[in-house]
């Protein structure tokens, strides 16, 4: 694995850690790991001179990509009971719309799953029948071009 890190080049271990966006579980977890700790990572190369630096602000960009909120279309948010087949209704519904899902986020809050689904489709006709669909199954808001709109 090699990557290239503000003009520096690093492979072996050092570009493991560089990984991080590239896989977002990983990312994940240094970000969990760095809200213990406030420093920087060092990126050293195969000859253990530092090649980068990987800061926190490195990580938080890399977790808000995940979310896809850079990609067009359309985020619709949720309150789900924390039982098995719940979120699959939902992505079967986006599916049957013929929408592409970008990302699925969820948590989990006092025993209700707090989901939000980011879909586009080929319109906006397309994504408003959809939005209409998802209201018989529990919609709270969503999210066009940087308008919410609540249900």
């Amino acid at each position: 694995m090699r990557q290239i890190i503000r003009g520096a080049a690093v492979s072996g271990a050092a570009a493991c850690l560089l990984a991080v966006s590239s896989f977002p579980a990983l990312a994940e977890e240094e970000a969990d790991w760095s809200t213990d700790v406030s420093i920087d990572l060092p990126v050293l190369d195969d000859d253990a001179r530092l090649a980068g630096i990987v800061s926190e602000r490195d990580i938080f960009k890399s977790l808000v990509s995940i979310t896809g909120i850079h990609q067009p279309g359309v985020q619709l948010a949720f309150e789900l009971p924390n039982q098995r087949g719940e979120l699959r209704q939902l992505i079967s519904l986006v599916v049957a719309h013929d929408m592409r899902l970008v990302s699925v986020l969820s948590i989990l809050k006092d025993n209700v799953r707090i989901v939000s689904i980011r879909c586009r489709g080929a319109s906006e006709q397309a994504e408003d029948a959809m939005i209409e669909d998802m209201k018989a199954q529990g919609l709270l808001y969503w999210v066009r071009g940087g308008k919410t709109h609540l249900v």
